[in-house]
This record gives structure tokens, C-alpha cells and sequence, in this order.
């Protein structure tokens, strides 16, 4: 083989080698899209609105002073649901009406039933 055609023959490898790298993304991006989508059926949206009740989960600061181990309840509350932010943030009342604490994540929330 001259060395100008062996030169052409690694380029053309080089471009088959992109190619399988860019088929090989694809069918790892259909995969993943396959799996999230069967996951996703799975999952409940928690949406709270303005007036619901609910639970939130204690603090990791909380649980500094442990008095009953693991007896100890996991949820505090219930409280009041004073505002809702579009990206998925809580602001809770006491049951007194006070403001008890900073703007809360909603996957820290559940439903309070009376």
C-alpha cells in the first residue's frame, strides 16, 4: 500500500467510526426516553393548592436532640398552605395562622386527612 492510499483508508475508518459512535448515542437516547417514560407512568404528581393541609417532614437540624430514638415521628404539622410558587415551593401557615418556617420543596409535603 502507498502511503497516500493508506492515509485515505484511515480517514474513511475514521468517518465509519463517527458514524457508529453517532448510532450508538441514538439507540442509548431511545433507551433512556423507553425507561424514563415507563417510570414516569409510575409516579404520582403531589400538587398541593392554597388552603390545603398538610405534613412536612422534619428538618435534619431537628433531630439533633433525639428524645425517643427511632420512635420519634417523622412528619411535623399539620399546616396550612399560604402560597404556591410556580416552581413547585410551599409557603406554610401554622395552624394559628404564623408563619412557621422558609419556603418548603413539595416533595417534602404530603396531605394532612383529619
Amino acid at each position: 500500500m502507498t502511503q497516500e492510499s493508506n492515509v485515505k483508508l484511515r480517514l474513511q475508518e475514521l468517518d465509519n467510526l463517527d458514524e457508529r459512535r453517532l448510532k450508538a448515542l441514538q439507540s442509548v437516547e431511545l433507551y433512556q426516553a423507553r425507561i424514563a417514560g415507563s417510570f414516569d407512568k409510575k409516579v404520582w404528581q403531589r400538587a398541593h393548592k392554597k388552603g390545603d393541609l398538610v405534613l412536612a417532614v422534619k428538618r435534619p437540624m431537628v433531630f439533633a436532640h433525639k428524645s425517643k430514638g427511632k420512635f420519634e415521628p417523622k412528619w411535623e404539622g399539620p399546616f396550612i398552605i399560604d402560597k404556591v410558587f410556580s416552581n413547585g415551593a410551599y409557603t406554610l401557615l401554622n395552624m394559628e395562622g404564623g408563619r412557621c418556617m422558609l419556603p418548603i420543596n413539595g416533595k417534602f409535603l404530603k396531605r394532612y386527612y383529619p
